[in-house]
């Protein structure tokens, strides 16, 4: 298995944006006896939680393993403490890239499976979020999504004013990623969900 640390411009975020990609390619025994290995590389996005970083997953979860038993390519992206939804302010717009740009990025730079059926996205906390709103926003791009103890918090934060601080973050965050929280209900950022 490869461990791949790379770094390209994204137009959705405005800014050069870094991920690791884990590809199972050195390992010809396990290509040979193992039924994954008869077809394409497939792909899983997985999404770090509030406050992570993109190699929370390395630590701590047999990852690698699972990527070199199954042929999966395992993308971990920084998602910073963007939700993983287009923001209302700023050029960030963590939805765009997750869904279209990075998909497309990694599967042409690695020559991965494109199709629906083999790229799946998945996440924890915020990254459960993210995976649950662009899986199924980006619905012709995703064949599965999981969403562990995923953060749920629209309910949470609806209709809160400028003074609103729930020790995790406050109003002016959620209002920056978010927009009005007066309308989240209706927010097309996360009308799918």
């Amino acid at each position: 298995m490869s461990k791949i640390n790379i770094s390209f411009f994204s137009k959705s975020l405005s800014r050069t944006v870094q991920a690791i990609v884990l590809l199972p390619n050195d390992d010809e025994k396990s290509k040979l006896e193992n039924p994954y290995y008869k077809y394409k590389t497939r792909s899983l996005y997985l999404l770090h939680g509030y406050l992570g970083e993109a190699d929370d997953w390395l630590l701590g979860t047999n990852i690698s393993e699972l990527s070199v038993k199954y042929n999966l390519a395992v993308i971990l992206p920084s998602g910073e403490n963007s939700f993983y939804v287009n923001a209302a302010a700023g050029n960030n717009k963590y939805g765009e890239f997750i869904g279209r740009e990075l998909v497309n990025f990694i599967s042409s730079t690695f020559n991965l499976s494109t199709q629906k059926k083999d790229t799946f996205i998945g996440g924890l906390s915020m990254g459960g979020f993210g995976a649950l709103v662009n899986g199924l926003t980006y619905y012709n791009t995703f064949g599965k999504i999981f969403g562990l103890s995923s953060a749920l918090i629209c309910n949470d934060i609806k209709d809160k004013g400028p003074n609103y601080s729930d020790g995790i973050s406050d109003y002016n965050f959620y209002h920056a990623i978010f927009g009005n929280l007066n309308h989240l209900d209706t927010s097309k950022k996360i009308q799918n969900f």
